[in-house]
């Protein structure tokens, strides 16, 4: 299968580079870097590109309630500790640390802050109990806060397996008062929102109103932001150092003199076919390269493996590594003229209002392209299948 047209970090440089009438100095390349990272980030906020839907899922944990508890509030061997005594299960789960507790008698639900181990649990400075628990306490251990993708934006709708989220989406205040007063299973049906997630910073997660007694999925789509850009393809001591050998048919990479590294997997290796020395370009380049291949995995400095096999066979021949911008082909034009408003503001701000009205224009073509809405037949006429979300939930 033919691989899709694809322009990487590298290209992104080469194309400020002549942007610019000539060679990037040094200095100026921190701009550059920036300039790119805004470019495609930037494009990604215009529009909920249907290129960036993903399929989503969080797997469901079923609350646990086994064996007793005691809580020691202050004094103890930590502080605000909750000590488990087993009936049935060897350990506390391991979602514990993103959990919340309800003690018996006591229908005010307490934050877990950490697991401490297999029997003991630390509580929240703020939401925990002001006084100790007595020892052989019932309990029940749940969770309502599960992580997002790491690159997600928006979403919508969610899909459980029971349907039980029919009930849909709250605000985040309509959350709090909801578990405030009152914690429920989910015969009761679910709500759920989005806040910031309080165990890992800039990143999102789902709030539940309602915990699993039972294992259970959420699936939905959501809006994902673009591959994130580290390797440039222009550190000759990393992206290109020393020569790489492979073979026709084979997917392995043997490098002489390289500097891989695990952090590489999902990057772009280019080929040369033709010069040990001469690092190759993109296709628009002096030196366009013979083939290109996404790297799947790197064993060592020296060695990795590319996700589809090679065309031709290679031997000492020079290479590039440089992460791709992700960005279908009908965006590749707004991707490159938002790097020119970004550059012109930053470095020529002389050709800021023409790159600024260029974009406008490329953006209203990238959004006319925008669609991949299949046509229906209908008694001979075609009409468009509108798509069936209510609403999109953006936080």
């Amino acid at each position: 299968m033919p691989l899709p047209y694809l322009i990487t970090f590298r290209d992104a440089i080469d194309y400020v580079t002549d942007y610019l009438g000539g060679q990037t100095e040094v200095q100026e390349y921190s701009h550059v870097r920036r300039s790119v990272y805004d470019a495609l980030r930037n494009m990604a906020y215009e529009r909920d590109w249907r290129y960036y839907r993903r399929h989503g899922r969080i797997n469901l944990n079923a609350d646990f309630s086994d064996g007793t508890v005691a809580y020691d509030h202050t004094g103890g061997s930590s502080e605000r500790l909750v000590t488990w005594t087993a009936d049935e299960e060897s350990a506390l789960p391991s979602w514990a640390r993103s959990g919340r507790i309800l003690f018996e008698d006591d229908d005010v639900e307490y934050l877990v802050e950490s697991r401490l181990g297999d029997t003991t649990l630390q509580l929240d400075a703020t939401l925990c109990p002001q006084a100790d628990v007595a020892a052989a306490s019932t309990f029940t251990l749940y969770r309502t806060i599960y992580p997002l993708p790491g690159d997600f934006w928006k979403m919508w709708e969610v899909q459980d397996e029971s349907g039980c989220f029919g009930n849909g989406y709250i605000s985040p205040e309509e959350w709090l008062e909801l578990s405030r007063h009152s914690q429920t299973a989910t015969s009761a049906g679910f709500h759920w929102t989005l806040i910031g997630d309080p165990n890992l910073y800039g990143s999102r997660c789902i709030a539940t109103y309602g915990y699993t007694d039972a294992a259970d999925t959420l699936d939905f789509m959501f809006q994902a932001m673009p591959r994130a850009l580290k390797y440039s393809g222009v550190d000759s001591s990393v992206d290109y150092a020393g020569t790489v050998t492979g073979s026709a048919g084979s997917a392995t990479i043997t490098g002489s003199g390289t500097a891989f590294s695990s952090d590489m997997e999902g990057s772009i290796m280019r080929f040369s076919s033709t010069s040990a020395t001469q690092v190759p370009t993109g296709l628009e380049g002096l030196y366009p390269y013979a083939e290109q291949r996404v790297i799947e995995s790197v064993a060592s400095t020296t060695s990795l493996t590319l996700a589809s096999t090679l065309s031709n066979t290679y031997s000492g021949k020079a290479y590039v590594i440089s992460d791709p911008i992700d960005v279908p082909e009908y965006l590749i034009d707004l991707f490159y003229a938002g790097l020119e408003k970004n550059v012109s503001r930053r470095m020529s701000p002389d050709k800021w209002a023409i790159a600024r009205d260029r974009y406008k224009s490329v953006l209203y073509d990238a959004q006319e392209r925008d669609s991949d809405i299949p046509l229906q037949s209908i008694r001979g006429q075609f009409v468009f299948k509108l798509p069936s979300w209510a609403r999109v939930v953006n936080w």
